[in-house]
């Protein structure tokens, strides 16, 4: 039901001479917690964005969006700031923080995508991105426990003055650990 909700109010031509109604639905379908509402409701805040007077609330709704570790809505996530998106004039430095701040969660992001993000967004908030990256280096190494196994193997061929020579190969392998 929910999704449906999504594809006829986001896709729907009334979003050319908004209401404040389809604001409120907008409202209610971004504090979903299903990736695909949430993805369709990008649709409808990058239209909504561009109509003066309902440009604040669907950035406010845009940057505390919570994406989680779902890799299609981070994608998509990402393509909403620029030329056939939210114009990056309409951001201010607070929430492009906030919008970095909900892709640290996400174990994969797109490259593209992500680098179009950055692309449009560098001058907004230059430290933001450095603490962006600062924060997901960290939580990958929260994430991932390195495991060291020793594994021995025989030799056929025999160094002058030892026995066999048995080379020994050392794998990091890493293993997704449960966030806390």
């Amino acid at each position: 039901m929910a999704g449906a909700a999504a594809l006829s109010v986001c896709y729907g031509p009334h979003l050319q001479d908004p209401i404040s109604e389809d604001l409120v639905l907008l409202t209610l379908l971004t504090r979903r917690t299903e990736g695909s509402i949430l993805s369709e409701a990008l649709v409808g805040l990058k239209r909504i964005a561009r109509v003066p007077g309902y440009d604040a609330a669907a950035l406010e709704l845009y940057s505390n969006m919570r994406v989680g570790n779902d890799f299609y809505l981070a994608k998509r996530y990402c393509e909403v700031v620029g030329p056939y998106g939210i114009p990056r004039g309409l951001l201010d430095r607070n929430q492009v923080e906030r919008l970095l701040a909900n892709l640290i969660d996400a174990d994969k992001l797109d490259r593209d995508d992500l680098g179009g993000l950055m692309a449009h967004i560098c001058g907004i908030a230059p430290l933001a991105m450095v603490r962006f990256f600062e924060s997901r280096t960290s939580a990958a190494n929260c994430w991932t426990k390195v495991t060291r196994i020793r594994i021995m193997m025989p030799s056929r061929r025999r160094s002058p003055g030892r026995a066999w020579v048995r080379p020994v190969i050392t794998l990091n392998m890493g293993m997704r650990s449960s966030r806390l």
